[in-house]
């Protein structure tokens, strides 16, 4: 398809990672990028096209399926958002299209796949639902199996005058699937019946944040009954007692700010990530610019600030931190840039190590 192109063959000591962008359709918004961990040089190894803002991204866990969002108000003449499926295979880490699907909303934002790897899911930002896609064995996507549209508003007029779905994440056993919303203040919780690929509300398990939070991402502690939540309106991040079992949410036990407390300007959180040692939590800053982190106590989980670094570039969106959990790479949407930092998985610092600009604005990163 337009845009493929083949990595050289030579292997080198590197890391590899994709990019998810705000681009055009005949643009290459899909790019598998390279990181050097002897200096923190990034590279650009090539790219797809045909995938207008495609800025959001999920890998299955043997990295041979990619998929992406179109995040728009329209896609291949329906009126709404899309969804894509890519191949990984061969020598070739650059993906190529299997599939599309309409989001069957507007402005999907995120994507996750279920424990199985049998489903995908969506989250429709501006329309305010998800859907739910069953992933066929050669990864390309079937039609849409269940649609859930999200109904209310909360404190803010202008962010909240509707339902907002920020996020849809299944828990590890594959039983519920949590979205959090950032129009109604709520991380609402469904039951996932993996046969039939529809999720069933539980009304009694939404969870409500306080008004005008705006929630955005949140991320399970691998090791301990703990949530974290970071929002977006109110630059926040949140600790929750978890019952995984029964994905029961209680609190907050804990909200702190993700800003330094002289900062009085605007700014929006965007993305959150656990070190791989579970010892530190990392936030985005939109606005102020930079990545914050976090202690994680390691008797109650409870959560520290510890540092504020800046990002290296105008409005941090995600970031990553790599596997090996010495390296985190930020993009920078606004200045379309990607920035490495060194990370002492000892102290959780960060250092600067190398920036990269590039022809389209960098949203979501993920290590492969």
């Amino acid at each position: 398809m337009n845009g493929y192109s083949q990595l050289k063959k030579k292997r080198i000591n590197v890391a590899g990672f994709y990019i998810g962008s705000y681009a055009s359709e005949e643009a290459e918004g899909v790019l598998y990028c390279h990181l050097d961990p002897a200096s923190g040089e990034l590279r650009v190894e090539g790219g797809m096209s045909g995938v207008e803002n495609p800025s959001f991204l999920a890998l299955n866990r043997q990295r041979t399926r990619l998929y992406c969002v179109s995040e728009g108000e329209s896609f291949q003449g329906s009126p709404y958002g899309g969804v894509a499926a890519c191949g990984l295979e061969g020598e070739s880490s650059i993906p190529r299209m299997l599939n599309t699907m309409p989001s069957m909303g507007t402005a999907p934002c995120h994507i996750s796949l279920s424990a199985d790897e049998r489903y995908l899911f969506a989250a429709n930002y501006s329309s305010g639902n998800v859907a739910v896609y069953p992933v066929q064995e050669d990864g390309s996507l079937e039609p849409v199996s269940d649609i859930q549209q999200h109904q209310g508003s909360s404190l803010n007029p202008e962010r909240q005058e509707g339902p907002h779905a920020h996020m849809i994440q299944p828990t590890e056993d594959g039983c519920y699937v949590v979205t959090a919303d950032l129009g109604l203040d709520q991380l609402l919780v469904y039951g996932f019946d993996v046969q039939a690929g529809t999720l069933n509300p539980l009304p009694e398990k939404t969870l409500q944040i306080a008004p005008g939070e705006g929630p955005r991402h949140f991320i399970f502690h691998p090791a301990h009954p703990r949530l974290y939540l970071i929002n977006e309106l109110g630059n926040t991040l949140m600790a929750f007692a978890v019952d995984l079992p029964s994905c029961s949410i209680k609190g907050p036990l804990q909200t702190i700010s993700t800003l330094p407390d002289r900062f009085q300007d605007t700014s929006f959180t965007a993305d959150l990530h656990l070190h791989p040692n579970g010892k530190f939590l990392y936030g985005s800053n939109r606005g102020h610019n930079s990545l914050v982190c976090c202690r994680v106590d390691p008797e109650d989980q409870m959560l520290t600030v510890k540092s504020h670094t800046s990002s290296g570039g105008d409005f941090p969106r995600n970031f990553a931190i790599a596997p090996s959990g010495r390296f985190l790479i930020v993009a920078n949407q606004d200045s379309s840039s990607l920035q490495s930092f060194s990370l002492n998985p000892d102290t959780g610092a960060l250092a600067p190590l190398h920036s990269l600009t590039l022809e389209v604005k960098p949203v979501c990163i993920l290590f492969a």
